[in-house]
């Protein structure tokens, strides 16, 4: 019987073959391996990114609400202020008065005319009994 050298038995097609397709299987196992890390990658950076945005988007809403909360309030303030004033118009109105005045300097200054006695009375005839 003749002994067969390896080099002989490893150099037919079956074995070419075999070889091929574990060559063939590497390949799809690397190429599956960077199809799979890139989808990995491609996920982690959608979620990365909303949530970045989310946090940005619910930051923006609280500031918008705190400026919406600030606007009523100096709104407020502002519809205060603009019936002061009005009233201020309408009292350096009655102040050119002269009745008004003379009627104003009598009542806070007790200021009387000549031969008039003026009396104080007390304002609320209750709260003065009871003492």
């Amino acid at each position: 019987m003749k002994k067969r050298s390896k080099i002989t038995i490893m150099d037919n097609d079956y074995f070419r073959k075999q070889q091929a397709k574990s060559k063939n299987a590497a390949l799809k196992a690397k190429h599956y391996q960077h199809y799979r890390l890139f989808r990995v990658s491609i996920i982690s950076l959608t979620i990365l990114l909303t949530i970045v945005f989310g946090i940005r988007l619910i930051t923006m809403h609280y500031q918008t609400q705190n400026i919406n909360v600030q606007t009523e309030e100096a709104n407020k303030k502002l519809e205060k202020v603009k019936v002061k004033n009005a009233d201020l118009k309408e009292q350096i109105k009655q102040l050119n008065n002269e009745d008004y005045l003379r009627k104003l300097i009598r009542e806070k200054y007790s200021y009387s005319k000549d031969n008039e006695i003026i009396y104080n009375l007390p304002t609320d005839v209750t709260k003065n009994i009871g003492q």
